[in-house]
């Protein structure tokens, strides 16, 4: 069947009128989309807080929509829901001050927006019925903690735990990693850091030439 394109240009110019109509059913709608929408792809920004919409249309075009996301049932003196799940990960390996100063570091703020301190931190622990860091067992390391235990610099430790050769955790995306000592002193670990070591060693260009001014003399 031919389509007459003047006639369905005509209808396209009709359907706003037909969407915002009042006496339009519901039914009649959802046959529309189905008919130009083939789907709708959904993501959620957490860094602006929306809802990202992905209309993928009949016909291969694409259109993005942003809506604001919902905080139904949250108050102004509501913790954040990424501080409670910081804290839940946290809790158990860290003290409450080192909990403390992740929080502050993120730049999170209490419900009721105020900085973090060890008794903010052990009263969210308290409602959560969350355990406090067992003070006989070995504290969980640092990324810095892990190179002065590794005798390796701070940069290269970072570079080591993003590669996952270090073993470590991150509560969160940027935060500061969390490395169990014990596992820093399985011979699997210290053979490959002694590998990566010597063939640092080897790959280090080797210049001996030595400066010459004209003029003057080799000693």
């Amino acid at each position: 069947m031919k389509v007459d394109a003047r006639a369905l240009h005509t209808l396209a110019q009709d359907l706003p009128a037909l969407w915002n109509d009042a006496a339009t059913d519901m039914r009649l709608k959802q046959r529309i989309v189905r008919i130009l929408i083939q789907e709708i792809i959904v993501d959620i920004d957490d860094a602006s807080r929306e809802i990202v919409l992905v209309l993928h249309w009949h016909g291969g075009r694409y259109t993005e929509l942003r809506v604001a996301r919902s905080w139904s049932g949250r108050t102004k003196r509501c913790t954040d829901a990424e501080a409670i799940a910081l804290v839940r990960r946290m809790a158990g390996r860290w003290n409450d001050d080192a909990i403390a100063m992740q929080l502050n570091l993120l730049g999170w703020r209490t419900g009721t927006g105020n900085h973090w301190t060890r008794t903010r931190v052990r009263e969210l622990r308290s409602r959560l019925d969350l355990p406090a860091c067992d003070p006989t067992q070995p504290a969980w390391l640092t990324a810095n903690g892990a190179a002065r235990h590794l005798g390796i610099s701070p940069a290269y430790a970072g570079l080591l735990l993003k590669r996952g050769i270090i073993p470590g955790t991150q509560a969160v995306p940027g935060s500061m990693w969390s490395v169990d000592p014990a596992a820093l002193d399985a011979p699997q670990l210290r053979e490959t850091l002694r590998a990566l070591s010597e063939r640092r060693r080897v790959q280090r260009p080797h210049d001996d030439r030595t400066l010459r001014i004209p003029g003057l003399s080799e000693v």
